[in-house]
């Protein structure tokens, strides 16, 4: 939904929807951290040094994603409202669902090369 929601931004005048959208795939993410938090169940692959893509998530990297949904969807909310003001709202748009989209791989990933990737994109 991040991704969809940041490839809608791109679209002139679909900022607003673009937004709302990129603000229910916040909030799903925080629900899917809460729920592995709360269970303690870890899902997906372990942390591997293999240079093999892995992915999954525990309790830990759960509260993580919980606090980046539950600081991001309130923002991309908010967000609906002034973003159209700014000087380049649609660049920024794309940048709002791009960015915790990155945040959100560097908390799951499980192998190094997912890792270092997500963090450099992340960087940008």
């Amino acid at each position: 939904m991040l991704a969809g929601g940041a490839v809608l931004a791109a679209v002139r005048g679909r900022l607003a929807p673009a937004l709302w959208v990129q603000a229910l795939g916040l909030a799903l993410l925080g629900v899917a951290g809460c729920t592995a938090l709360l269970t303690g169940d870890a899902a997906g692959s372990g942390f591997t040094s293999d240079f093999r893509l892995a992915i999954g998530i525990d309790p830990l990297s759960g509260f993580f994603l919980l606090v980046l949904g539950a600081t991001g969807a309130p923002a991309a909310v908010a967000a609906v409202a002034y973003l159209p003001r700014s000087a380049h709202p649609r660049a920024i748009g794309v940048l709002s669902g791009l960015f915790p989209l990155a945040l959100a791989g560097l908390l799951v990933a499980r192998d190094p090369v997912l890792f270092l990737g997500f963090w450099e994109v992340m960087t940008l």
